[in-house]
């Protein structure tokens, strides 16, 4: 079966492979550490700025579960395009002070997107002292999975000011068969024992109410999302959010709902795409420099 996408991936520029040509010594690309408040909390964040006088648009980063990954690997080839970027730890990822959830991670990039709009007027400035160039009308989401990709969903659901999400791997949360049930509960068990008891993905889950659930579902969501940029990314070879339970259903929703852009792909890959990366990465470029206008 070959990949699928609806979105013409054809005029792809090589951020992803290619250093800059040419340095800004006056505004040159940065890294640096920052923080914001989330429900009373301090949420830790790293901040890539892309060189140039102008503001750029940012593209915030919402990570699997737990820690899981933030694709890192789109972030330098991001940056490069002239797209700053941003991640951060959710509440109870890696802290003691609070217990993980979905709902709470959507909080926290609901959060972030409001950090980053105040850095446009605030005295926000970047670890050298610069003025941080960020345009506060061009924010986007992203993530892979259900910490990174549905989070994602329904922060822009919710924000009418985040107009774009690149949802990667999303899981419909629909009722699990028990063949799926099974396998979360393996998933779980492995997980655990990795983390010394710090993942709990099944507890979780079994802690969320009906509204919760309701939050969480792209399927749910997508009526929310009609004035917005969606563009969904699967994995052919996915047995974590499978196509046909997951990609097909969310993408189907999506249409039904009447989303004002909608773009789906499918790469050849499984779940943690790790073979498709510069894939995706030229993918992300062109999606926001094409549709979101970055």
């Amino acid at each position: 079966m070959p990949e699928l996408s609806t979105f013409n991936t054809n005029d792809l520029i090589d951020s992803t492979i290619s250093d800059p040509c040419v340095l800004d010594p006056d505004f040159p690309c940065e890294q640096f550490i920052t923080h914001f408040i989330s429900q009373g909390s301090v949420v830790h964040a790293t901040v890539w700025i892309a060189q140039g006088k102008e503001a750029k648009g940012t593209l915030i980063l919402s990570p699997q579960w737990y820690g899981g990954d933030r694709l890192e690997s789109v972030i330098i080839p991001l940056m490069t395009a002239g797209i700053n970027v941003m991640t951060f730890h959710p509440r109870g990822m890696w802290d003691n002070q609070h217990r993980y959830t979905l709902t709470g991670a959507v909080d926290d990039l609901l959060a972030a997107a409001d950090y980053v709009r105040s850095a446009s007027t605030s005295e926000i400035q970047t670890s050298q002292g610069r003025a941080w160039r960020t345009d506060p009308s061009r924010i986007a989401v992203m993530g892979l999975s259900g910490g990174g990709g549905n989070v994602s969903l329904s922060a822009c659901a919710e924000d009418p000011l985040i107009q774009s999400v690149i949802a990667v791997a999303s899981n419909s949360m629909a009722p699990a068969s028990p063949e799926a049930t099974e396998q979360v509960q393996a998933i779980n068990r492995r997980a655990r024992a990795m983390s010394a008891g710090r993942i709990d993905v099944e507890g979780v889950l079994q802690s969320m109410t009906p509204a919760d659930y309701d939050r969480m579902r792209p399927t749910v969501r997508a009526v929310d999302l009609v004035d917005k940029n969606v563009l969904l990314v699967g994995a052919m070879r996915d047995t974590v959010a499978p196509l046909a339970t997951s990609h097909r259903p969310i993408a189907q929703a999506m249409r039904d709902a009447g989303v004002r852009v909608f773009d789906e792909v499918i790469l050849d890959t499984d779940h943690g795409f790790l073979t498709r990366r510069i894939a995706l990465a030229r993918l992300t470029i062109q999606w926001l420099r094409q549709r979101c206008g970055f």
